[in-house]
């Protein structure tokens, strides 16, 4: 019994010691897109579509996306929302580290009134 426990502790201490190393490696080379990158990418978007006067960059966060965080996004968010034709509302981006952008969709406003 004390033998099966020992084995179980070293199988899964190397597991997570080899985990670790790979997520450690892994956020190594996942930040390519820089906060400046991600800000001057969402702040196009609005510029593209004529609200920079109107709607602002409130925030911006690094975010994980998987579970060992070997893969993350920038998520810019705006000051208010951005209501669509389909009713939606627009509350920001995410912008990968290849510098794709997806915009963030919710079916109500949060609680804010929509720039049109």
């Amino acid at each position: 019994m004390k033998l099966l426990l020992y084995i179980r502790r070293i199988l899964f201490g190397g597991a997570f010691v080899a985990l670790g190393a790979f997520s450690s490696a892994a956020h190594a080379g996942n930040s390519r897109v820089s906060a400046r990158k991600a800000i001057d990418l969402a702040q196009e978007q609005l510029d593209l579509r004529g609200l920079q006067s109107t709607v602002q960059i409130e925030s911006v966060v690094l975010q994980s996306v998987t579970i060992l965080g070997a893969s993350r996004v920038w998520t810019v968010l705006w000051s208010q929302p951005i209501s669509s034709d389909s009713g939606k509302f627009e509350v920001g981006v995410e912008v990968d580290m290849n510098g794709k952008l997806v915009r963030l969709v919710k079916k109500t406003a949060p609680g804010a009134k929509a720039a049109q």
